[in-house]
């Protein structure tokens, strides 16, 4: 298993049908827990926390995921753009 596209770090590989068969279910129930961690330029004004956003598909750029506004895909303005 891959754990997400563009992350380096870890791959896992099945070393048997029954461990395949595991590793499989455990991602499908979203039981597998993943910590990212992020090397930043420039200065933070806390030097610690956590990003705690929903996220959805990005309908514009598959397979990329982006944070769920709450709002149609098609609802974006020219302000939100230019973020």
């Amino acid at each position: 298993h891959r754990l997400d596209l563009d992350t380096s770090g870890v791959v896992v590989y099945a070393r048997s049908d029954l461990a395949l068969r595991n590793l499989n279910e455990a991602f499908r129930d979203r039981k597998v827990k993943k910590k990212y961690q992020a090397l930043l330029c420039g200065h933070m004004a806390v030097l610690e926390g956590e990003i705690n956003m929903p996220l959805k598909r990005d309908r514009r750029s598959p397979p990329f995921m982006r944070v769920d506004t709450g709002k149609d895909d098609d609802d974006n303005t020219i302000e939100q753009e230019k973020v």
